[in-house]
């Protein structure tokens, strides 16, 4: 008997609304579902926590890695938590189906797209920090700032370093890569020396953050020192844009 009073509360938490989808048609629980669609755990004394709310009538395209028939709602929820590459996940309403995704919306916003026989749903618990791990890599520093927002700190991340082919470990500091890694790239300005650093992916640059470390130019007596040259200011910071 407390066996199943437990699974009840269980289920109710995972789900508010999931019994509901068990007696009513498929039109009457999606009107129901968006008004009670909080998701909760269970804490030490068995009461529900709120974490994460479903948004009905949106999903995330493009990004499901696995896909389950035949499944409930708030057995996809554990299904998502059973899976470490597992961010959020889109239930197909009166379907029962359960797509699994790689992403969130905040990593992907352009991928999140209207559709009322959907809902989503971001994993509310044990979520794996994008790029943190070799089997979840991003495609950019970017990607993982999105995804990560303030909870990203500069480091060594895993990101694609060719469209999707290879997976390196990439030094990221904010939205921008560090070509060099930790160590920076000397521009000398006398006898035009400069330092020398690998470019780990392909393609154009669009933009070159320079920052200034020590030393300053002087193009004649008459002017005064800058960093980046005769009538620049001198700033910490430098961003050219080709």
């Amino acid at each position: 008997m407390n066996g199943a009073v437990s699974t009840k509360v269980l289920n109710l938490c995972a789900a508010i609304g999931t019994y509901i989808h068990l007696r009513m048609n498929p039109k009457f629980w999606l009107a129901t579902m968006f008004l009670m669609s909080r998701i909760g755990v269970l804490n030490a004394n068995s009461q529900c926590r709120v974490t994460e709310s479903s948004i009905g009538g949106m999903y995330l395209k493009g990004h499901v890695f696995k896909m389950y028939r035949d499944q409930l709602p708030e057995e996809c929820f554990y299904l998502c938590e059973e899976e470490v590459t597992c961010q959020s996940y889109n239930v197909v309403i009166g379907q029962n189906i359960c797509e699994l995704n790689n992403r969130t919306k905040e990593a992907r916003p352009e991928d999140f797209m209207p559709d009322q026989r959907r809902f989503y749903m971001k994993r509310s618990r044990n979520r794996v920090p994008l790029g943190s791990i070799k089997e979840l890599p991003a495609k950019t520093c970017g990607e993982i700032r999105a995804s990560e927002g303030n909870q990203m700190a500069d480091g060594k991340y895993w990101i694609y370093s060719d469209e999707n082919s290879e997976v390196i470990e990439a030094y990221c500091k904010e939205s921008w890569q560090k070509i060099n890694g930790e160590e920076p790239v000397c521009f000398e300005a006398k006898d035009n020396k400069y330092g020398s650093f690998n470019m780990t992916k392909s393609g154009r640059v669009k933009t070159m953050k320079l920052i200034h470390t020590s030393g300053s130019v002087r193009c004649n007596d008459k002017t005064n020192s800058s960093y980046w040259g005769c009538t620049y200011s001198s700033a910490d910071c430098c961003t050219q844009i080709k």
